[in-house]
């Protein structure tokens, strides 16, 4: 589902915080998610760390994938981040628009 990202300078994000479009098959916008090296997760404060999850168990699980060919030098970078994903427009529940409010999203762990 992740279909844009961003990681430059000039967007305000670095390279130890990306971003991530979140896009259903019909091609909705439905929700960002916020992605930290671990270095960055671990300086987040005690409060803030539940609302992130880490990308090592849906790496090892099949549930995210990278395109194309991929080093193990990579998923492993890939293994080692945490992201923080927020819902805006719940789609399986049929909605036109997006309605409510925007949910944080919680791991599959």
């Amino acid at each position: 589902m992740e279909l844009s990202a961003g990681g430059d300078k000039s967007s305000g994000f670095s390279i130890d915080m990306r971003r991530m479009s979140r896009i259903n098959e019909n091609a909705r916008l439905i929700g960002l998610e916020y992605i930290v090296t671990e270095e960055l997760f671990l300086t987040l404060p005690d409060t803030e760390k539940p609302m992130w999850h880490s990308h090592e168990y849906e790496l090892k699980s099949g549930v995210l994938f990278l395109p194309g060919p991929v080093e193990q030098k990579d998923l492993e970078k890939v293994a080692k981040t945490y992201g923080k994903t927020i819902h805006f427009w719940q789609v399986d529940r049929g909605d036109e628009l997006p309605l409510g409010l925007p949910q944080v999203m919680m791991a599959l762990t």
